[in-house]
């Protein structure tokens, strides 16, 4: 958490940051490891999705973007913009994208293209 801190207090401000870090400390000990099971389960679940072949619209993918963005909630909530940038960084950032790949490659973008339509539906 606190090795990215620096990039994101340039990339989204001190503010920014100091509320993010605020959330993730109130987590405590149990809730952050809850938190990072829930990424894992999330990664996982992606992975099956490509490997099933289910597209980004789909109601299985859909209810994985919906957890998605209830996890990243827990600490941020992005609005529709934010989330739909926030899934493309997924993509173009290749740690993120290593990541979201690490079960099946096109797990990254297939989160960002369901996150699009997320956001269009449900935001």
């Amino acid at each position: 958490h606190k090795k990215y801190e620096p990039e994101a207090r340039d990339r989204w401000g001190d503010d920014a940051v100091a509320r993010s870090n605020a959330s993730w400390e109130r987590l405590g000990d149990e809730g952050k490891k809850r938190h990072q099971r829930i990424d894992q389960e999330i990664v996982e679940a992606l992975g099956a999705a490509v490997r099933v072949g289910f597209t980004a619209d789909s109601a299985e993918v859909q209810e994985i973007v919906a957890r998605h963005h209830a996890w990243l909630s827990e600490i941020w909530t992005p609005d529709a913009n934010a989330y739909r940038s926030l899934t493309q960084m997924y993509v173009d950032d290749e740690r993120f994208r290593a990541h979201y790949d690490e079960v099946a490659p096109g797990a990254a973008e297939l989160l960002r293209d369901a996150a699009a339509y997320y956001a269009m539906s449900a935001l």
